[in-house]
């Protein structure tokens, strides 16, 4: 059985990458009452009754897809795989849907022929080679299903063949992490970051948080250092750094790393605010109870920085 912790990381993954997909259509007016009735027996579990309804909406309106997702989501719940394989063959016949190829395969990988899931799922990628939702939908069903190292090699795949310009990064963190390849999800996270700097708290919550586990801190800061070592100018990466560390109330190391961002933005700066990492650095460090750091920051912002206004 997974962890909790892994659970939670696997819901919050498939929630992620749902919105990755387009909404459906808005049903017809006339029978929104009756797809809002079916949803309320599915929250009370009443499925054979939700599957009456949907089916009855569906059948009036075959183009309807709340309507259908329903039908599959209570066959699923029901158990009736058998069912949901041959109503999705027939739709398909009607209209190619990556979706419904991609559901095909979960409703037989919940019958217990994951070889022909398999089969399903790749001819999917196979068709849409291109298509950087057909990698999304596969992934989602294979992390649905718990098949987290598979899902990963989908979005390898996808970043070889798919141009974007995120790459499939955070879809990789997410998914390293359920894992606990720490490594892998930190190097995912960074690169997100350099591409987009101004998700710099995102990507600060999801590494602090791998630091809650002291067998993980040392990782991340390799990583984090790695990375540095390439990019010495990079500000948000010293900031990470030193929020570890200041986490770690390791107050010398923290002290360093504002000193070194207030000397590579010194020059980007107007001289009123030279010194804004250290007092920052600093007041921080008076809220942890570090005085002496706190001390040394004023003293090099007073002494460093005279036409500071954090003097």
């Amino acid at each position: 059985m997974m962890p909790p912790k892994q659970i939670k990381l696997m819901f919050l993954f498939l929630a992620f990458i749902a919105m990755q997909a387009t909404a459906p259509a808005q049903p017809k007016p006339e029978l929104e009452s009756q797809l809002t009735l079916a949803n309320q027996y599915e929250k009370l579990k009443d499925f054979e009754q939700a599957l009456s309804i949907y089916n009855n909406v569906y059948l009036k309106n075959p183009a309807d897809e709340p309507a259908f997702d329903g039908i599959k989501r209570c066959l699923s719940r029901l158990k009736r795989y058998d069912e949901a394989i041959q109503l999705i063959k027939s739709r398909l016949k009607q209209k190619y849907s990556i979706r419904d190829h991609t559901d095909l395969g979960t409703f037989y990988f919940d019958k217990g022929d994951e070889r022909e899931a398999q089969r399903i799922w790749k001819g999917v990628i196979q068709q849409n080679a291109k298509d950087a939702f057909a990698y999304r939908a596969v992934a989602n069903a294979m992390v649905a299903s718990k098949l987290f190292a598979e899902a990963i090699d989908v979005f390898k795949l996808a970043r070889e063949n798919v141009k974007s310009s995120e790459d499939f990064m955070l879809e990789l963190a997410h998914l390293y992490t359920i894992q606990s390849d720490f490594q892998h999800a930190v190097r995912e996270y960074l690169s997100y970051l350099k591409q987009n700097p101004k998700q710099y708290s995102y990507v600060e919550r999801a590494i602090l948080g791998f630091t809650d586990d002291s067998d993980v801190v040392e990782t991340c800061l390799d990583e984090i250092n790695k990375q540095l070592s390439r990019e010495s100018e990079d500000t948000n990466l010293r900031q990470l750094l030193a929020g570890i560390y200041m986490k770690l109330e390791r107050f010398d190391d923290a002290l360093r790393e504002y000193k070194r961002m207030d000397d590579v933005q010194r020059g980007n700066e107007a001289k009123t605010n030279h010194g804004r990492n250290l007092m920052a650095f600093g007041n921080r460090a008076l809220q942890d109870g570090a005085y002496s750091h706190a001390h040394q920051a004023f003293s090099i912002i007073l002494e460093k920085y005279p036409d500071s206004r954090y003097k």
